[in-house]
């Protein structure tokens, strides 16, 4: 999962909190929101898009802005996901909501809640599809 940081504002991200903005980014494609709320045992908050592209150098793909309430305090983000990223991650979240046996993605209504079985669920890649460093 590949976030591109524009910006953040008063605070870092950690591998959580990237995690928690790129599915946050593919549910809001998905569902074709521009706003939801977020909440994760670390972080809670809002994103929002306004479906624009955006480019940093090579990388282009679909500006999103949040704002997080942390342990640390509030933090702001503006950043870009790519969208070959979210291709392949809507592919892999039917895989995994097939695995589990759920009719769809439990993120399309509501808020969004991940636990960190979600993330690391997501996180996990199958060693046939590890790139050698």
């Amino acid at each position: 999962m590949t976030v591109f940081c524009l910006v953040v504002e008063r605070g870092s991200l950690g591998d959580h909190m990237r995690d928690v903005l790129f599915l946050g980014a593919v549910a809001l494609l998905q569902d074709r929101s521009e706003e939801r709320a977020l909440r994760s045992s670390q972080c809670e908050g809002v994103v929002r898009t306004e479906f624009r592209p955006a480019q940093l150098g090579s990388i282009c793909g679909t500006k999103f802005a949040a704002s997080l309430d942390t342990d640390h305090g509030r933090v702001e983000i503006t950043y870009i996901v790519r969208d070959r990223d979210i291709d392949n991650e809507t592919a892999r979240q039917a895989y995994f909501d097939r695995i589990r046996g759920e009719g769809g993605s439990p993120w399309i209504s509501g808020t969004l809640e991940f636990t960190d079985d979600d993330l690391a669920c997501y996180r996990a890649v199958p060693p046939t599809r590890a790139r050698q460093n």
